[in-house]
């Protein structure tokens, strides 16, 4: 395989664990860099020393980079993707590949159009435990698939107010109530990965947050949300089911608590 060369887009902390690993690899000849925050630009490549760097999305696709490597805010991933495509670069993508089924679609037509290759980088995918059933799944040691459960639970005073406040400065706050069940692929792919089906129907309810950050209110929220843990019931393409929940909230449980001695 000739070796290509991959351009990063977002130079946030998520994607500053991935470039060492781009660089690192054999089929990868050079990295490029492209951020809109003239800082982050900056530190990450000094710290990575990547010479060839960009402001723009469109700066970079106009290079004579392979392929495009996505690490921006999780409600862009869609449009940069697709833009990158048309522009007959390969495409990586952090998760979610989009928010909406249009943008589903609009992945899926780009790829035909195109025929360049699209990933969508699920990390859970990898995870020990999900490799280790897979295996046993696909050798049919674990029978027929009847019922599982994937959560994913990432609270937000736990690494989340400061990447929502780099990025969206003082209208922050606005944006960090992103729907938790816009972003099922952590919990999904524990399951899916496994067996290799597809979810066919879905009913879901949430729960509507009270903390005292006032991030999940519905009058501040630019997505309308007030809730900060979701939780649902799929039916599978092989006939089982899966219950998934995503939660920005980690509420402690007095059932569990260890009575005082």
């Amino acid at each position: 395989m000739k070796p290509i060369k991959i351009g990063v887009l977002g130079a946030g902390s998520f994607s500053c664990a991935f470039i060492p690993l781009f660089q690192a690899h054999p089929f990868t000849s050079e990295v490029y860099l492209a951020e809109s925050m003239p800082d982050r630009l900056a530190f990450a490549a000094t710290k990575f020393k990547i010479s060839k760097t960009f402001s723009t999305l469109e700066d970079l696709l106009k290079s004579d980079v392979d392929a495009v490597a996505i690490f921006t805010q999780r409600w862009s991933h869609a449009p940069h993707a697709v833009a990158a495509m048309l522009a007959g670069k390969h495409v990586y993508s952090a998760v979610p590949a989009a928010i909406s089924l249009a943008e589903l679609e609009q992945l899926i037509q780009a790829v035909k159009e195109t025929g360049v290759t699209y990933m969508m980088g699920e990390t859970s995918f990898y995870q020990p435990t999900t490799i280790y059933c897979r295996k046993r799944f696909l050798a049919g040691e674990m029978g027929r698939f009847v019922y599982a459960e994937g959560e994913y639970c990432h609270d937000m005073e736990h690494g989340f107010y400061g990447p929502y406040q780099g990025s969206n400065g003082d209208a922050w706050t606005s944006y960090a109530s992103f729907p938790p069940m816009h972003y099922p692929t952590h919990s999904c792919g524990m399951v899916l990965s496994i067996t290799g089906a597809r979810m066919t129907r879905v009913s879901c309810l949430g729960f509507k947050d009270n903390h005292k950050d006032g991030i999940f209110d519905r009058a501040l929220s630019h997505w309308d949300n007030d809730f900060s843990n979701e939780t649902a019931l799929y039916r599978t393409s092989d006939g089982g089911m899966a219950r998934i929940s995503v939660k920005a909230r980690r509420f402690p449980s007095r059932i569990w608590a260890r009575p005082p001695v």
